[in-house]
């Protein structure tokens, strides 16, 4: 059985502090690296830099974030996305493939996850 992101019953899931800073430090990440990532001026090492970046912040997430079962099920889709992108990123002919991948994620946490002041990214 697929899980399908979803909201909680037209409402947006919780969130705890632990998860609002550590999805924003990955908003912050790829807002610096955007720009570069499209216009071919990301470095393999870049790439390679800000992958480990957010896989530290998914790390320190899934460590320590404690949201009830549900909201866990839907979150644990949006970062499987994520480390999906971050992979990518260590691929040069995929980064910005992986790039996209976190930007999406990033837009359908904010759409589903209660985070006050969350603006997707601009791309």
């Amino acid at each position: 059985m697929t899980i399908q992101l979803r909201l909680d019953h037209g409402k947006k899931w919780p969130t705890d502090d632990v998860l609002r800073r550590g999805m924003g430090e990955i908003r912050v990440a790829m807002t610096q690296s955007l720009k570069p990532i499209h216009n071919n001026d990301f470095t393999p090492a870049q790439s390679d830099a800000l992958a480990t970046r957010i896989q530290t912040q998914i790390d320190y997430v899934l460590g320590n974030c404690k949201l009830p079962e549900q909201a866990d099920q839907q979150l644990q889709l949006i970062l499987e996305q994520i480390i999906d992108g971050a992979a990518d990123l260590k691929t040069g002919t995929r980064r910005n493939q992986g790039a996209m991948k976190i930007v999406r994620a990033l837009a359908q946490y904010g759409e589903h996850f209660d985070h006050a002041g969350w603006q997707p990214l601009e791309h």
